[in-house]
């Protein structure tokens, strides 16, 4: 619901209040009405809400690439060895090198590319909608409480497991939450502005999922990316 200043007029601040009913009505399902299902479980909502993009092209980035130590290289050979018998010692040594190369640059990239979203996301205003940021905090709670669950551990000792601050533990959930949200906006209105292909059968989570990639991969194809190998 948009804020509105209060003016002295009596009259001009009841249609304010009026416009302001209308807005929020029509603000992209910001603050929609929570529906469950019948075991109480609170089901998504249709809307995220609203954004209004920032800058997404031309981000600046470092993209380190870490060169694998030896100690990993020996691991390796020693992992890869079962599966290439017939390799001589040269061949599984290069093998191994270059699959270790390949799997750093992609960490240094998705490193990269998590830096690019935060950045468009920061960049970028929104209207959530509080039931889509409460859906995602329960979906992320029940998920921390089903794994406390199979170590046979509260979830308070759970999260004093994970996290720094265990009092802070619902509030990093809910940040968390928040991020989603905004991640899913963000990435369908980059999608529809850039007008990119996608597979229109999807539903749910995969269609969801489509559009954080192919927005990622727009936000890094068009960034300033300077790549530093140690």
């Amino acid at each position: 619901m948009s804020i509105i200043k209060k003016h002295i007029s009596l009259l001009l601040s009841v249609c304010l209040l009026l416009c302001a009913a209308l807005l929020g009505a029509c603000a992209a399902g910001v603050n929609t009405k929570p529906v469950y299902d019948a075991d109480g479980r609170l089901l998504e909502p249709e809307s995220y809400g609203r954004v209004k993009l920032g800058q997404y092209k031309g981000l600046d980035v470092t993209e380190t690439i870490v060169t694998a130590s030896e100690t990993a290289l020996q691991i390796s050979m020693e992992y890869e060895r079962e599966n290439f018998p017939d390799m001589s010692e040269d061949e599984l040594k290069a093998y191994c090198e270059q699959k270790l190369a390949d799997e750093m640059a992609k960490l240094a990239k998705d490193d990269a590319v998590a830096e690019l979203v935060n950045k468009a996301i920061d960049n970028s205003s929104f209207s959530l909608n509080e039931t889509a940021v409460e859906y995602h905090f329960q979906e992320r709670l029940k998920y921390y409480q089903d794994m406390a669950d199979v170590y046979g551990m509260s979830i308070e000792e759970f999260a004093a497991n994970i996290v720094r601050n265990p009092d802070n533990f619902e509030s990093e959930i809910r940040l968390f939450a928040e991020q989603t949200v905004k991640l899913v906006l963000l990435s369908e209105a980059i999608v529809e502005k850039e007008k990119l292909p996608y597979d229109a059968s999807l539903t749910g989570d995969d269609a969801k999922s489509e559009m954080i990639d192919l927005a990622s991969e727009c936000i890094y194809k068009y960034a300033d990316v300077n790549r530093v190998v140690n």
